[in-house]
Formats: structure tokens, C-alpha cells, sequence
């Protein structure tokens, strides 16, 4: 009787296990195809899965600034654009040579950088800027990178549960990869009123730090050893944002005019007369949709007339 209780426990337990090993086959089955999509999505919205003669790289006033597909309807050719959120000038180098290993750069020929007064900023923009490239593990430089800012556990976390690295603005932007989609939805105008009501959350400290001022040499380097030539754009950003320092400011500006006149791979595209023109803004860092049009019709007009790229 002992023997056949033993024996009926063995099979109950022994179909509870397959139960579970096939539940968590289907899990990690559909973690993974999950993912596929995602990531898909995403290498189709930055382009990252493309041969392009232009890339794009940039934060969100990059992002907000360029529309992608109207740049490449102006110019006949394919852009990257890959532009997040909150990134500094170390992840915007990072972003660049994740293209450039992609086995995609092969025809490269100009790369839009976006730069700005704060690009020489110490301490970057946002802290936890590392979770938009959580979904990139398969790049070495990524996967360093996230070893390097994340929190062991975190960072495993999401190495073993694809789905995890996604939250909803990498889901959005997935969305929108697979919908083509790179249109600035922001159609107000700047509230100057709720402007200065709030006006220490903006940021306005102007510094030049030398790290960075050295790296953003190397990745000019680095493109212009690859045959691609650099443009500099400076998305404009408010004057009540700019003018707190009249002088940093107009100094980080020659600062980028001097490497556009030692360097003949080297262009300055300097938007920052449009910083008077609030009907283009809808916060003091950022374009709404005017805004974006007009930046963008100005490279097409620019990049037209670019021998190097035709």
C-alpha cells in the first residue's frame, strides 16, 4: 500500500513538473517573439536596420526637431535617426558607434549631430537614461555600457527576461517604428506665463568640461576616419533659456564655429536665431510641430547643396 501511495506521489509530481517546464517553455517562447517585435519596431523607427547616407543623432531636441521621413522624401535617400530622451553626450556616443557596428554604415556619408549649450554640461541629463538601451544587450559597447550603470540584479533581470526591458515609452516607440511615424505631435505654443512660473525646474548652468569636450573630438574623429562628414546642428532653444548667460553662451557657439573652420569634414548649422520666435516652441528646450517643419526644410535646403552627399 506504502509502495503504491510512493508511486502515485511520483506521477503526480512528476506531471506537475512537465506542467511547469512547459509553462515556462511557452513563457520564454513568447518572452522571446515578444521581444523580436519590440526591438524590431525600434530598429525600424531609429533606422537602425537600414543602409542610410544621413544619421541622425541626438536628444529629444533632436527628436522633436527633424522629421525623418520628410528629410528623406526631400533628399531621395535613407536617414537614421536614432534621437532618446534624456541623453547626454556619452550616450550620444555610444548611440553613434552602435550604427556604425551594425553592419549597416557601409554607405554613411553625413552624420547630423546635435549639439547644444549644454552639450558640455558634467552630470548629464538624466540619471537613469540607461534603461532606453536596455533593449540593445546584443551590442558589446551597450552591454557594457549597462554593466557599468546598472544594478547587478537589474541588470540580469533584464538580460534573462526580455520583456522586461520595455516599458511604455520603448513599447510606444516600437509602435510607432512599425507605423512610420516620426511626426511631432506638439502643437501649442509656449506658455510664457506658466514659463516663469516654473522657471528653476529649467535648466540654464552653461559649463565646458573638458572630457566632453574631448569626446565630442573623437566622435567627430571617428565618423570623419569612416569617410562621413559631420554637421553640427543646433536646434534652437528659447532666448530666456540662452540669454541667462549671454556670454557662455555665445562662447559654446564659437567653440562649434571654430571646429566647423578647422575642420573641413566638419559643418555648423547654428539655429539659434530662431530663438526669438515663440510661436515655434512649446516648452523652452523643445519644437512643436512649426517648429519642426521649419528646422527640417532648412537641412533639406542645406544638405541639397551638399556635394559630398550627392
Amino acid at each position: 500500500m506504502l509502495s503504491l501511495c510512493i508511486l502515485s506521489f511520483k506521477r503526480i509530481g512528476m506531471k506537475i513538473l512537465i506542467r511547469v517546464v512547459i509553462a515556462l517553455l511557452v513563457y520564454l517562447l513568447l518572452d522571446f517573439v515578444g521581444s523580436e517585435i519590440l526591438l524590431t519596431g525600434l530598429d525600424k523607427g531609429f533606422g537602425l536596420n537600414q543602409q542610410s547616407k544621413i544619421f541622425v543623432v541626438g536628444h529629444s531636441h533632436m527628436m522633436m526637431g527633424i522629421d525623418r521621413y520628410e528629410l528623406e522624401n526631400g533628399l531621395h535617400t535613407k536617414v537614421s535617426k536614432y534621437t532618446r530622451t534624456g541623453v547626454s553626450l556619452p550616450e550620444r556616443y555610444l548611440m553613434t558607434g552602435q550604427y556604425l557596428r551594425s553592419g549597416y554604415a557601409d554607405s554613411l556619408k553625413v552624420a547630423l549631430v546635435g549639439v547644444d549649450c549644454f552639450t558640455f554640461v558634467e552630470g548629464g541629463i538624466s540619471t537613469n537614461c540607461y534603461t532606453l538601451f536596455y533593449p540593445f544587450y546584443g551590442d558589446s559597447a551597450v552591454n557594457h555600457y549597462l554593466k557599468d550603470n546598472a544594478k547587478p540584479l537589474e541588470y540580469w533581470q533584464h538580460h534573462i527576461f526580455r520583456l522586461s526591458r520595455y516599458s511604455d515609452d520603448l513599447i510606444n516607440s516600437s509602435f510607432r517604428g512599425w507605423m512610420n511615424d516620426d511626426k511631432n505631435y506638439k502643437t501649442n505654443e509656449i506658455d510664457l506665463d506658466d514659463f516663469h512660473k516654473q522657471r528653476s525646474k529649467w535648466k540654464s548652468d552653461i559649463s565646458f568640461n573638458p572630457e566632453l569636450m574631448s569626446l565630442l573630438n573623437k566622435m567627430i574623429t571617428e565618423l570623419n576616419q569612416k569617410g562621413v562628414k559631420v554637421y553640427l546642428v543646433n536646434t534652437p532653444t528659447l532666448d530666456e533659456i540662452n540669454r541667462v548667460d549671454s556670454a557662455k553662451f555665445d562662447s559654446v557657439m564659437n567653440y562649434y564655429r571654430t571646429l566647423d573652420q578647422q575642420n573641413e569634414m566638419v559643418d555648423f548649422l547654428d539655429f539659434s536665431h530662431y530663438e526669438h520666435d515663440y510661436s515655434i516652441f512649446f516648452d523652452p528646450l523643445h519644437l512643436n510641430v512649426k517648429g519642426q517643419k521649419i528646422i527640417t526644410d532648412s537641412l533639406i535646403e542645406v544638405l541639397s547643396k551638399d556635394s559630398y552627399l550627392n
